[in-house]
């Protein structure tokens, strides 16, 4: 069974189903950027399959600029601890997604010293593809340009 968990600026956590995309767009996109100063400035959506978080999508926001989407996938790895033992973990597999390559080399605050580069920052109605595809689908938007973070130059950044 699939379930997405909405964590809005605010910080309230709630159940969505894709009934509830109409309202969301009136929060996120028509609210752009009042309902974005509440809080964190941040949302997350968690994407639970059989009620293990497999997926989220976290949308971040500058006023002057837009919205960060990143899209990211739980995937199961090894890794070495403090005590230099080998434990399994589960690992997000980021892709953030990209709206203009040429200011990638630029960042901005887009809110508690969480620098972006500035283009992955995507006008509000744009990102709202990857919003309500990932609400109805639980997967990246075709509509958008999802991107491996390796293309950031070093002077970039991403989360």
């Amino acid at each position: 069974m699939r379930k997405i968990i909405f964590s809005g600026p605010n910080s309230r956590k709630r159940e969505i189903s894709t009934a509830d995309i109409p309202q969301l767009y009136d929060e996120l996109i028509n609210g752009f950027p009042d309902y974005w100063k509440q809080g964190n400035c941040s949302c997350v959506f968690d994407l639970f399959e059989n009620d293990i978080n497999t997926k989220y999508l976290f949308v971040g926001f500058y006023e002057e600029l837009g919205l960060y989407l990143s899209y990211n996938e739980y995937y199961d790895a090894v890794v070495g601890n403090i005590n230099k033992e080998r434990v399994n973990t589960r690992l997000p597999r980021c892709y953030p997604a990209l709206y203009d390559e040429t200011q990638l080399d630029k960042t901005v605050d887009i809110y508690c010293e969480l620098f972006v580069s500035k283009g992955l920052l995507l006008p509000p109605r744009l990102a709202w593809k990857g919003i309500g595809y990932f609400i109805a689908k639980g997967e990246k938007s075709p509509a958008l340009n999802w991107i491996t973070p390796d293309i950031i130059p070093e002077t970039g950044n991403w989360c």
